[in-house]
């Protein structure tokens, strides 16, 4: 259950930063080096990236890695 939540927070963390940062999944995803329908399941809260992921995705958001994790914990 707690994964979950998790997941959730994280997703919803993803979904804001992302649209702050007005960048499509699409080109989140090719910046990321991952699949998009990849990158809507975290976003949906369904699933939690693997750890290069994550840094790729801040990277490409251009934030730190932590504001991906507002509010978890």
């Amino acid at each position: 259950m707690i994964e979950k939540e998790v997941a959730r927070r994280f997703g919803l963390n993803l979904l804001l930063a992302r649209r702050e940062a007005r960048i499509s999944q699409d080109d989140l995803a090719k910046g990321a080096f991952m699949d998009r329908a990849a990158l809507s399941r975290i976003e949906n809260g369904h699933r939690l990236p693997r750890l290069d992921h994550m840094v790729r995705i801040a990277g490409v958001l251009d934030i730190p890695i932590r504001d991906l994790f507002h509010g978890i914990g």
